[in-house]
C-alpha cells in the first residue's frame, strides 16, 4: 500500500542530507554561498534554498557545479568520487588543487581525486582505515620489488 507521509518522509531526509553535503562540498571548494551560486547558475537566495532543503538543485545547477571540481556523486549519494576527471571544461576552469600539511609540517598540494581518496579514509571505521592502510603498505611494497626486478632485467 502506497504510503504519501512516507514517501514524503524520505524525500524529506534525501534533501536534508543534499543540502549537508552541498555545504561539505562549498568549504572543501573554499567558496562562499554567492559564488557557488554563480557556479551553479542560480540566484544567491535559490542557492540558499538548495543550501538549506527548502529547493531541490536542478540538473543544470549540478552541471555547473561538476564544471568547477565539485564532486558531484558525493553531494547526491554521499559516496565520494576517487576517479574524479582531471577538469572535463578546461575552458571554463582550471582544476582546484587542494593544500594540506603532511606530518612534517609541509604544505603538500593534493589533486581533487586523492582529496577524495583520503576523505573517503576519514570517513571509515578506525578498524576499516588500519585495514587500508595495511593494504596500501602491501601494494606499495609489491609495486616496488616489481620495479626492482624490471631494473634487474633490464641491467641483465
Amino acid at each position: 500500500m502506497h504510503d504519501c507521509a512516507t514517501c514524503q518522509h524520505a524525500k524529506d531526509e534525501y534533501m536534508c542530507n543534499i543540502s549537508k553535503r552541498l555545504l561539505d562540498e562549498r568549504l572543501r571548494l573554499d567558496k562562499n554561498q554567492a559564488e557557488m551560486a554563480e557556479i551553479g547558475g542560480v540566484a544567491k537566495r535559490t542557492y540558499c534554498n538548495y543550501e538549506s532543503g527548502e529547493r531541490e538543485p536542478m540538473a543544470s545547477f549540478f552541471a555547473g557545479l561538476a564544471a568547477a571540481g565539485a564532486d558531484v556523486q558525493y553531494i547526491l549519494t554521499g559516496i565520494r568520487s576517487v576517479n574524479l576527471p582531471s577538469n572535463p571544461y578546461p575552458s571554463l576552469q582550471s582544476e582546484p588543487a587542494m593544500a594540506a600539511q603532511d606530518s612534517a609540517g609541509y604544505t603538500v598540494t593534493l589533486r581533487p581525486d586523492q582529496a577524495a581518496l583520503l576523505d573517503n579514509v576519514e570517513h571509515c571505521a578506525k578498524e576499516d582505515q588500519e585495514a587500508i592502510k595495511r593494504m596500501a603498505f602491501i601494494a606499495a611494497k609489491a609495486d616496488n620489488k616489481d620495479e626492482t626486478q624490471q631494473g634487474k632485467k633490464k641491467r641483465a
